[in-house]
């Protein structure tokens, strides 16, 4: 079931930046670990950057699975540990987690969410949810009075494109707006590649009985794996690593998006 998660950030912050990480696969032999670690390193430094997480952050491969086992650079237990290992400098930055199909592996087989554990482990439960998380992110001084910050609402879950092209995956990325309505930005990873889509919806006020336009993000997140074995088996096309960086506004409400 989805969650929702308020996150209360100081009204000193005239922008923040986020960066929405899914698709790890730590414990793959593709997972790029020195390129995670950078931002992680960024993260650290900078009081006003913070982590969405959403799935496939372990690579998770057991006998049923797609992955081969015995390819893994580790099992799942220490895929687990390292993850913690990452992530626990920069717990307090983290505002929401999703699980992916590679975690739900374990939960379908014998019921462990392994996620979970890691959320426990990090003090983060009241941030994670296996399926979809509704953020509001609420920080600044709107139009600059001290008493009333800026909120800015998303929508995230892993997502389940299984499209080779870069438009199937947008395209069923985008029906999001048509399950959860006033957001403003919608993410989702599992397709491995970045696309940011702005978008706008009309809001009816029908006090004033004007059409207000409303300006929309939809964004897929990358992966951090680079293109080899099952990619190249499956005819993936090489991607761009890692994730896009969005920037939102703390005196008007603004978005920016940079990959």
């Amino acid at each position: 079931m989805t969650k929702v998660v308020i996150a209360e950030l100081s009204n000193e912050f005239e922008y923040i930046e986020i960066f929405p990480v899914a698709d790890l696969h730590v414990g793959a032999p593709e997972f790029q670990e020195s390129k995670f670690l950078q931002l992680l390193n960024y993260v650290k430094e900078k009081e006003n950057v913070f982590l969405i997480l959403l799935g496939d952050l372990c690579n998770n491969a057991i006998k049923s699975s797609v992955s081969n086992v015995y390819e893994e650079t580790m099992p799942p237990q220490e895929q687990k540990k390292k993850l913690i290992e990452y992530l626990s400098p920069v717990a307090n930055k983290i505002l929401a987690m999703v699980a992916g199909n590679h975690e739900y592996r374990s939960k379908k087989e014998v019921g462990a969410d392994i996620l979970e554990d890691v959320a426990m482990l990090l003090g983060l439960e009241g941030k994670y949810s296996p399926d979809g998380v509704v953020l509001k992110v609420k920080f600044g001084r709107f139009k600059h009075q001290s008493d009333k910050k800026i909120a800015y609402n998303f929508y995230i879950t892993h997502g389940a494109s299984t499209s080779l092209r870069p438009g199937g995956a947008l395209n069923r990325a985008e029906l999001l707006q048509l399950e959860v309505e006033n957001v403003d930005v919608y993410i989702v990873g599992h397709a491995h590649k970045q696309i940011v889509h702005p978008t706008q919806s009309l809001f009816f006020d029908d006090k004033n009985n004007v059409l207000i336009p409303e300006d929309k993000y939809v964004i897929l997140t990358g992966s951090w794996t680079k293109w080899s074995s099952y990619a190249e088996r499956k005819g993936y096309r090489p991607q761009k690593l890692g994730c896009p960086r969005i920037l939102l506004d703390g005196y008007f409400k603004s978005i920016k998006v940079e990959i």
